[in-house]
């Protein structure tokens, strides 16, 4: 392990061992090297420990010592992100999915701009691109143009789209520790909460143009596709309404319905919403 870690990188992963091994390459192979890669394994029945193993092998041609692997009994994925909050050694944090990747430069993109201020940025928010499962890009979401919490929070309960990408964000230590963990009764939209959440208790909020993430779309079976989907309709209303103001709470419901339901009619006809 490095003895100077400025970023650690969570890495939670449930059979992705298809993935996985890319999505920790992306991390190493990049321009930041102040870092750890902190793989949260929850529970994988295939070959994901493997594949991390290439990794924290001293006698492996792609060890590193910046890798560690950490290995619990399936409890879902917010309970493996919050494990990977109290293991972590870094000033800052960012997550990335095991089937998602990392441009060269995406943690030293949000890094500078966290520390080019004095104190550092609670939270820097980036742009990323949507790549298909060949990891050719299909589609851009760019960073907001706002940095004022108040106009993000608006955007979660009253836009077709969320505002900015939970794992696009470098969030500094502290601000999770006044937030607190990810909310592990919600099997979808966790992340939606989490920024919220981010939202509500940041001081400081920077944003990098650049794209700072590589987020994967690829295509399961219709069925597993109209299952999620109709989770998502559902978790997200929670959401919406534990945290939507008072007056403002019917018409974030009703836009979440709306949104989620239009989404699920273009899986049902047309296939894989790209965004």
């Amino acid at each position: 392990m490095c003895d100077d870690v400025r970023v650690t990188v969570i890495i939670p992963t449930y059979n992705m061992g298809k993935y996985v091994g890319s999505a920790i390459s992306t991390v190493l192979d990049g321009s930041f090297t102040d870092l750890e890669v902190l793989v949260i394994d929850d529970g994988s029945t295939d070959d994901t420990e493997a594949i991390v193993s290439r990794f924290i092998d001293s006698s492996s041609q792609f060890f590193d010592p910046r890798v560690r692997y950490v290995h619990q009994e399936n409890q879902g994925k917010p309970a493996a992100v919050n494990h990977g909050f109290r293991q972590a050694q870094g000033e800052y944090i960012a997550i990335l999915d095991a089937d998602d990747e990392l441009p060269p430069r995406g943690i030293e993109e949000r890094y500078e701009v966290a520390t080019a201020v004095s104190p550092p940025a609670d939270c820097v928010i980036g742009a990323f691109t949507i790549i298909d499962e060949e990891g050719k890009s299909v589609g851009k979401r760019s960073t907001p143009k706002t940095t004022a919490p108040k106009h993000l929070r608006r955007k979660y309960f009253l836009s077709y789209r969320t505002p900015f990408h939970l794992n696009a964000c470098l969030i500094h230590r502290r601000l999770i520790s006044r937030v607190g963990g990810v909310d592990t009764q919600l099997t979808r939209c966790e992340d939606i909460d989490y920024a919220i959440r981010l939202l509500n208790a940041t001081r400081k909020l920077k944003t990098v143009e650049a794209p700072v993430y590589r987020y994967r779309k690829y295509r399961e079976s219709l069925r597993e596709r109209l299952r999620i989907r109709w989770i998502t309709v559902r978790k997200r209303q929670i959401v919406l309404a534990r945290h939507a103001p008072s007056l403002l709470k019917p018409a974030a419901v009703a836009v979440g319905i709306a949104v989620d339901s239009s989404k699920l009619l273009y899986e049902s006809i047309f296939g894989n919403y790209q965004s």
